[in-house]
Order: C-alpha cells, then structure tokens, then sequence
C-alpha cells in the first residue's frame, strides 16, 4: 500500500513527466499558433501591398479620359489566388482582372474616408461565411489618377493553396521552428531535473549505507520520505544491521567476560607457579602462563576499545604520552641489549583523545620494534609537529603486500614468532577511534617505519598560546 509517507517513486515521475510534457505541448502549440497567425497575417499583407502598389503605379488616363492599365493582367483562375480591380469614388468598377471579382459588392474594403475623396495609405480586410463563400483578404489603396480619386484593390483567397502558403512551408523553421528548439531544452532539462529530485534521497541512504561497518553497527537507513519500492529493501537493510549489531555485540561482551573471567585463574596459577621453586619446568610453565596473561589482557583491551568514546573536551599532550610510554619499556630494551631513542618537538603536541588508549598504542608500537630490531641497534620515535609519531626499527621491514594485514587480529606473518597478532590490531582500533590513520612505511635507514597520525583537537579546547618549538633535540633511553 502506498502511503504519502513513502510515495511511490514511479507514479510520481509518471505524473510529474506526464503534468510537464502536457503543459509542453499545450504551450508549444499556442505559441506556434500564434506565432503563425502573426507570420501568415504579416505575409499575407506584404504581398497585397506590393500588389496594390504595383496595379497604383501603372494606372494611366485615356485619351478617351478614362483609366487603363499600361500593361494589361493576364491569369490563369485555376493557379492564380490574387485579384485585382479598380473602382471609381462612386464604388463603380472601373477595372476588374479574375472571374469572381466582379460579384463581390463595391463597399467591400471601402472606407467612408474615400467618399470625402480623401487619400490615405494601404488599408486591409477580411471577409467570408456567412456574407461569402470563400475566406477572402484584401488590401484598398486610395490614388489619384489624374483629378480621380480611385481605389485600388487587390484579393487573396484563403481557400485556395498557392505560392503563399508554398513560401510559409519552406520558411517554417526559419520564422517559426526554431521557437522548438529552447522549448525542447526546457522540456529536457525539467524531465532530469524531476528525475534527479526523486533519486537524490538514495543517494544519500547509499552514501550512508557504506558508511556503515563493523565499527558502526548502530546507524540505520533512515526511512521518512523514502520511496515506497525501496522501502522493502531499506528495512530488510536495517533489519540485517539490527541482527549484525546485536552479535558484535555479544561478541564483544562474550570477549570482555572471558577474558575478564581468566585473569583471576592466571593470576592464582602464576601464584602457584611461585611456590614451586625455579626448576626448568616451572619457568617454561611461568613464561605460558605470562603469555596468556597478556593475550587475556590485550582481548580485554579489545572488548573495552569497542565501547570507548572520545569527547571533544578530551585533550591530551601526545609528547608526554609518548615520553612515558618509551620510559615504561627502557628497562626491557635495555635487558636485550637494545635502545629507545626519542626525537622531535620538545613541547606539549596537543591532541584530542584519551590518554591510556593512546599510551597502549605507542607502547605497542615501541614493543613491536623492539621485537624485530636486532640487539645493539635503536628504536626511534619521532614526535612531529604536525601531530605525528613515527616508530622506526633496523629490522627486515615489512612487504608491501603485508601492510595492510599487520594491523587485523590475531594476523601473523609466521606462526613461529611470538604473540598472538593483537598488539598492532589494538593500535589500528585505538588510532580508529580517535579519527586518526595508521600504516607502515619503509625506514631511511631499513626496516620498518609505522607512523601514527592523529587529529587536532577542537580549537576551543587548545591552550591560548602554545610556546614555539625547541630545536630539535634526541633524547637517548639506553
């Protein structure tokens, strides 16, 4: 059932297509009528002019005193559409050429001008049914031929086709046709214009609908003024993101509660562990059981990125998140034989976020290093100004054709590397969340450069003044 909530998109470009194409030809056609009405009267009235005009100039006085044509009119009735006479002031026919002339009355195209024998220029008129058979016009011209007034008069009978309207058919588009031309184009660009007014609401509901992906699983389609043959299948579309939300969310909170749920056993075994003393078999024990401590630990990470929501008043100094994050991880890489060395802007970069999201990203990135950095060589982070930290290593670096898949979860170029392929899946998601990018890039040195980039936040929020940078200056954790 159509509803005027939801109308129906083809009814409506139906009626809309059919209203405008109508009111087209409607106009089309008055204003060709018109504009023929105009061109044929115009036409029409140039050539009886010419016609008395020509007939006026070659009058001449008898001997006899009367009035002749210097050049006699011969036509032929049965092609010929133009006759001609001449009449006296008394409306006596003085000169006729054409059979029919002589029985149209002498007061036909005669003004009461001409009785008080005064002249003037062309005057034309029109007759027919009920007074005439046929559909006449005409031209008078009042001349003097001598000391006589008389009046010149030419006839053009509308019933019969001849050279005049031959003249209007091939002129047509020149005097009238192109009158179509704009018409046809208004009629063209109105029809796209209606067609797109009516497809414009699907293209914002496409546009948003490929917004939506796992980590925006609660927008919908909207519905109002949509039209109703797309109506079925934008609902079947929210009701397939309804069923996708409900199981990421499951999902999401099935990995909260497990991994929730597993620290507490993790931590009482590594207790145990501790009063076994320090045999071989009880360290390999401790190190798996570190291991899952830490795996629980980075899925609960996960579950708790999922839900995280940045505020626009959420402002932090990415400088000292930074310089905290390599200070944390000194001990380790000092313990294989490695170094941290930081660079960049010695001043607060301020951005907007959360700070212990951001702290575990950066620490992950700074581990990730150090597990591919070979021992005696040194991890660089450079802090940009322009909101940017940069992770450099020395190790084998990373192919193009793995760049993008380093950041999925649980992804591992080789099952024999350590990790269970989370922590560069948690810098994805934190760098996501806070609306900045993440990709990896080869170092100038070799190895791998992972560069994280992050939005400013919103002016309102920033310091009045920041202090201009320092010089550059490397601050070296060994």
């Amino acid at each position: 059932m159509v509803s005027e909530r939801h109308p129906s998109i083809i009814r409506v470009l139906v009626v809309r297509l059919a209203l405008v194409s109508v009111i087209f030809l409607a106009a089309m056609v008055l204003v060709l009528q018109s504009r023929l009405q105009i061109v044929a009267e115009t036409m029409f009235h140039g050539a009886l002019q010419e016609e008395v005009e020509t007939v006026a100039r070659d009058l001449v006085l008898t001997q006899a005193g009367g009035v002749a044509l210097r050049q006699p009119i011969t036509i032929d009735d049965r092609v010929a559409t133009v006759r001609y006479r001449v009449l006296d002031r008394d409306g006596k026919i003085i000169l006729g050429v054409g059979s029919w002339v002589g029985s149209l009355p002498s007061t036909l195209g005669v003004a009461p001008a001409q009785a008080a024998d005064a002249l003037g220029g062309v005057r034309f008129f029109r007759a027919g049914p009920p007074q005439f058979t046929d559909h006449i016009v005409g031209a008078t011209l009042p001349v003097r031929v001598g000391d006589q007034l008389l009046l010149v008069q030419a006839f053009e009978n509308l019933d019969q086709h001849g050279v005049l309207l031959d003249d209007l058919v091939s002129n047509f588009f020149y005097l009238v046709g192109w009158l179509l031309v704009p018409l046809l184009a208004l009629l063209l660009a109105v029809n796209i214009f209606s067609v797109w007014a009516e497809l414009r609401p699907l293209g914002k509901v496409s546009s948003m609908a490929a917004s939506i992906g796992p980590e925006a699983t609660g927008k919908r389609l909207p519905e109002d003024g949509q039209p109703a043959e797309v109506m079925p299948v934008i609902r079947g579309v929210n009701r397939a993101l309804e069923r996708l939300d409900h199981g990421f969310q499951v999902q999401r909170q099935f990995t909260a509660d497990a991994a929730h749920e597993l620290r507490t056993p993790l931590a009482v075994l590594g207790a145990h562990l501790d009063t076994l003393g320090d045999g071989k078999a009880v360290t390999a024990l401790r190190q798996e059981v570190a291991t899952m401590s830490r795996l629980v630990g980075q899925l609960l990470r996960i579950a708790q990125l999922d839900t995280l929501t940045i505020a626009p008043a959420d402002r932090v100094d990415l400088h000292g998140i930074a310089i905290d994050a390599a200070a944390a991880l000194a001990p380790l890489a000092l313990k294989e034989g490695r170094s941290i060395e930081m660079t960049g802007v010695e001043r607060p970069v301020w951005v907007l976020g959360d700070a212990e999201a951001l702290g575990q990203a950066i620490r992950n990135l700074i581990e990730n290093a150090l597990n591919h950095t070979p021992r005696g060589t040194t991890v660089e982070i450079e802090l940009g100004a322009d909101r940017s930290l940069r992770v450099s290593d020395h190790g084998p670096g990373v192919p193009p054709e793995q760049r993008e898949l380093v950041f999925r979860r649980f992804w591992r170029a080789s099952r024999r590397v350590g990790g269970a392929g989370l922590g560069l899946a948690i810098v994805a998601k934190v760098a996501e969340t806070h609306g900045g990018t993440v990709h990896v890039e080869d170092a100038a040195d070799g190895g791998a450069c992972f560069v994280l980039h992050l939005p400013a936040p919103p002016a309102a929020t920033q310091p009045a003044a920041e202090p201009p940078p320092l010089p550059e200056k490397r601050v070296a954790m060994r």
